[in-house]
């Protein structure tokens, strides 16, 4: 299995070991959904739980390995789960959220949803599936759509007229190990990169609506 991947020669033998043990830590904790091809890509072993932005980190390594299908398999695991668990925050819909894990799903973090854009926008450039982004585009559009609907409830005025400065950013939510409910800008950061990137996959893979998406995603920029 190890032998398949990439690896890389340096001066340091040590190094190179431990790109190679690095696989095999990876590959033991993309736990195996019961009756099914899904993966669950777990960073720790055991009772450590999928939290989506530290996932995509690993599952991302495996693409970047040539791991292909096995990086396809814990996308398809956030795919199947969409929409399924709402994460903690002054959101309104669940629909289109890249978070749940089939209760593997733990944290909360709402940098989860953007991390899972990216990571699949990563999978489109590394492998130009066409057979799998037929299937998933939807998806994935709906998940661009989840951003723009959830960030119009911060595009209101002050009363003398003026942006306030969270104007057009996501509702206050939770961040990471600190749960309170606040706008916090690396969770927009990130939201904006992986919307972004996904436009651009849909848009390379010739989707109907990238030219849409394309447009929603710089007006979030440009307010953020």
């Amino acid at each position: 299995v190890t032998a398949r991947g990439c690896q890389i020669t340096t001066p340091e033998p040590w190094l190179n070991d431990f790109f190679r043990a690095h696989l095999r830590h990876m590959i033991v904790n993309c736990f195996q959904e019961l009756d099914s091809d899904r993966l669950h890509a777990h960073v720790g072993t055991f009772s450590y739980g999928v939290y989506p932005d530290e996932s995509v980190m690993m599952i991302n390594n495996l693409d970047r390995r040539g791991y292909h299908d096995e990086a396809r398999r814990c996308y398809d695991a956030f795919l199947h789960y969409q929409g399924t668990v709402q994460m903690p925050g002054n959101f309104k819909i669940k629909e289109g959220v890249f978070y749940g894990a089939g209760g593997h799903d733990q944290g909360g973090y709402n940098k989860s949803h953007a991390w899972v854009m990216w990571g699949m926008a990563q999978h489109w450039f590394y492998t130009r599936d066409r057979a799998w982004m037929e299937k998933a585009a939807p998806k994935l559009v709906a998940a661009c759509d989840w951003v723009t609907r959830e960030r119009a409830a911060t595009m209101t005025l002050n009363k003398d007229g003026s942006r306030p400065i969270e104007y057009g950013f996501l509702p206050t939510g939770s961040l990471e190990d600190v749960t309170d409910y606040w706008t916090w800008q690396v969770t927009n950061a990130c939201t904006d990169w992986g919307f972004q990137a996904l436009a651009a996959a849909l848009a390379d893979f010739g989707h109907p609506e990238a030219d849409r998406l394309k447009k929603e995603s710089l007006a979030f920029h440009e307010d953020l």
